[in-house]
């Protein structure tokens, strides 16, 4: 961008007039009307959709396609919801992913206890990770000292990430 002035200015502009949306998921209505527009949509897709993506339309689709590969809901995740998934959290602080991947083990829905002890950190250290992940969009705290990946695709995706012998652990 520094080499051309015009693209220069342009990304200055937007820097300074730009506006950040926070974007929901769909509702699980939402899934349904757009699902039901799938050819390939078994009934209660839907349902099924929104609870694995938590109504993210770019991983929806990407679970939709390879339903309709697959002719059946189950196998590896798509490529493209891994890569997606793994940006989201790639601008997390490094002990923070790493917390997270461990995390993600357990399943969607976790304790700071169980966190920081796969993690083997102590309890505040977790709690400061655990805190960059909901600032991030990754968790949710839904309790005291409880939390939950945004949605079950995601836990999945970062528990992948770990090498088999690290998931042993």
């Amino acid at each position: 961008v520094a080499a051309r002035p015009a693209q220069k200015e342009l990304v200055a502009t937007i820097g300074r007039e730009a506006r950040a949306v926070a974007l929901g998921g769909l509702t699980t209505a939402e899934v349904a009307m757009w699902v039901g527009g799938e050819p390939a949509a078994a009934p209660g897709a839907a349902g099924a959709v929104h609870e694995l993506t938590g109504g993210n339309p770019l991983c929806g689709g990407e679970i939709l396609q390879l339903w309709a590969l697959r002719g059946a809901a189950s196998g590896p995740l798509p490529d493209g919801v891994r890569m997606a998934i793994r940006e989201h959290v790639r601008h997390l602080p490094a002990p923070t992913q790493a917390l997270l991947e461990r995390a993600a083990i357990v399943g969607r829905e976790f304790s700071l206890a169980v966190a920081a002890a796969a993690a083997e950190l102590d309890l505040a250290a977790a709690e400061l990770q655990l805190a960059e992940g909901v600032r991030g969009g990754v968790l949710q705290e839904v309790g005291a000292g409880r939390y939950r990946f945004q949605h079950v695709l995601m836990s999945e995706a970062l528990a992948d990430e770990l090498a088999p012998a690290a998931r042993a652990t």
